[in-house]
């Protein structure tokens, strides 16, 4: 969901400041308060034929090793950039202390590093696979004829048979891997090698303009998303190995909005499975979602009140007809600065917030596995899976699996609060749980 792109931003935020001093090599920690929350921050600067280099890591949020595009220091002057995320750092150095204000998107943050003796910040991520791995893995590319993108991903393959039943994995809002790694975790990895080693091919692809995948991410829509999928699902019609009346689509968040897309359009696709996958109208769950969030920070009623009135002000502009300039006239009150506006009249946002699931899914003639968390604030369990429920009675859907699992969040991990903050935190990437259903559901379905 669109809160994802709020957590890129955050991390770009968040990927700020270090300093220098007498001597600014070496590791320095400190943490910066982003909007009430505090987010940890350690860098490593070195030397190198006397010119400054550094990486910093967000230990929280799962990002290590991110580059610093520029390190300088003169009279306990510090500067610091990252100029990916158009972010500035500026500093003084004294008695192994570095002070100062990180700047970026107009905003300016008060930042405090002291020296650490660690030097390496470490994350742990017991379900990681690791090979050597008893099955096939190819590296492969396909077109989408429709945008002229070409989409890298990997394909895995038990190692001996074949007319293998087949996924797509297909994910969430925001930039993503094929691994769809956020925090640290690579959730898609890990359902690749769960399903893999008990007999299915999988596919999990580079979203476009991300790692091997050519075109633009932030130029489409989430219809242009469903058509890379499609494309996907294309690439694995053809080949061999792969038993065609049995491929399916597994999606997470924005992802699980996009299986049902497509299986309503293509009455070929055997399965789908939507893993907190949207089945409210946008407009009605960002609503949700922002109360939510907003009561786990602790605001008032009144104050989630007004929020809520604010929010529905704004969807409805943004799905009117009205121009993106005209849209902007209209919000230019509420909208924190130029960015925001900018955000909200994006291509991706106007076509996401219109988009209502239920005609969609109504449409849906295959079987349907949707699971939801039940501390999951981004996409909320109880009022998506009744809309799932209804629908599938309504369908007469006698291989539907619905199901809410009360401690997970919405990357399926168990969780405390289900803030996003705590997502990089957790050791687990996907609950064991949720695997062992899936897979029997999946079983079950490609007899």
């Amino acid at each position: 969901m669109n809160i994802i792109k709020y957590i890129y931003t955050l991390f770009f935020i968040s990927m700020l400041p270090v300093a220098f001093g007498q001597n600014i090599i070496g590791t320095w920690k400190g943490s910066l308060d982003a909007s009430g929350q505090e987010i940890p921050l350690v860098f490593h600067i070195h030397q190198s034929n006397g010119k400054f280099s550094g990486k910093m890591d967000s230990p929280r949020q799962g990002a290590i090793g991110l580059p610093l595009s520029e390190v300088s220091f003169e009279k306990n002057q510090v500067t610091f950039k990252m100029a990916s995320a158009g972010i500035v750092f500026q500093g003084e150095l004294s008695k192994n202390v570095i002070t100062g204000l990180f700047q970026q998107g107009g905003g300016n943050i008060p930042l405090r590093l002291t020296r650490s003796l660690d030097t390496v910040t470490v994350i742990k991520r017991p379900q990681e696979p690791e090979g050597p791995f008893p099955y096939k893995e190819e590296n492969v590319t396909f077109e989408n004829p429709v945008s002229k993108v070409t989409l890298a991903g990997t394909l895995t393959l038990p190692a001996k048979g074949r007319n293998f039943p087949a996924v797509v994995l297909v994910t969430g809002s925001g930039p993503q891997n094929r691994d769809s790694e956020l925090f640290g975790h690579k959730p898609f990895k890990l359902i690749a090698d769960y399903l893999t080693r008990r007999g299915f091919a999988v596919l999990r692809y580079d979203d476009r303009g991300v790692g091997s995948s050519t075109g633009s991410f932030g130029t489409a829509t989430t219809r242009d998303f469903a058509n890379d999928a499609r494309a996907a699902i294309n690439f694995l019609r053809i080949r061999t190995d792969i038993n065609i009346r049995k491929i399916g689509v597994i999606g997470h968040s924005e992802g699980g909005m996009i299986a049902p897309l497509l299986a309503s359009e293509d009455k070929d696709i055997a399965f789908i499975a939507m893993l907190a996958g949207p089945a409210i109208a946008i407009d009605s769950l960002m609503v949700l979602q922002n109360y939510a969030i907003g009561k786990a920070y602790g605001m008032s009623e009144e104050k989630l009140q007004q929020a809520k009135a604010l929010n529905n002000r704004v969807y409805k502009v943004l799905k009117s007809n009205l121009s993106d300039e005209e849209v902007k006239k209209q919000l230019a009150d509420v909208a924190a600065n130029d960015k925001a506006l900018s955000e909200f009249t994006s291509k991706w946002f106007r076509y996401f917030i219109r988009f209502d699931p239920v005609p969609v899914l109504k449409a849906v003639k295959c079987p349907i596995f949707a699971v939801y968390g039940g501390k999951d604030l981004q996409v909320p369990a109880e009022q998506n899976l009744n809309s799932v429920y209804k629908i599938s009675e309504a369908n007469k859907h006698k291989m539907d699996f619905i199901k809410m699992y009360p401690d997970l969040n919405h990357l399926f991990q168990h969780a405390h609060t289900g803030l996003i903050n705590e997502y990089g935190e957790l050791e687990e990437t996907f609950s064991e749980d949720v695997l062992k259903d899936l897979f029997s559901w999946l079983k079950q379905v490609t007899k």
